[in-house]
């Protein structure tokens, strides 16, 4: 988005615009939905990623289509900046949760031992 459309920038420009939209938005959902690192191994996770931002890239898109702003450059990097970072955050909080949980049950455990 900030960078200018000259020859060797616009391939940096593409490649990290594809990974904010193809891979980022279905990896923070992904993160969100699935906390624990034992649920989905690593090639679940990215396979997941990639579907995700498939279905919800369109989505967001849509929903811009009715608003006051249309499908332009500048409202379509907002919204998937807000839906990533609020994604992001809700996954950082059960992440979090459930590594306190873990801990407390690892802390009965010693306690029991």
């Amino acid at each position: 988005y900030l960078l200018p459309d000259q020859f060797p920038l616009v391939a940096a420009r593409w490649v990290l615009g594809s990974v904010f939209v193809l891979f980022i938005p279905g990896y923070v959902t992904v993160e969100a939905l699935f906390p624990k690192s034992r649920d989905l191994d690593g090639i679940e996770r990215v396979a997941l990623s990639v579907g995700l931002s498939l279905a919800l890239v369109p989505l967001i898109g849509l929903l811009l289509n009715y608003t006051p702003w249309g499908i332009r450059l500048t409202p379509i990097v907002i919204s998937l900046s807000s839906f990533t970072v609020g994604v992001a955050l809700v996954a950082f909080a059960r992440q979090y949760r459930t590594s306190v949980e873990r801990a407390q049950s690892d802390a009965l455990v010693q306690q029991q031992q």
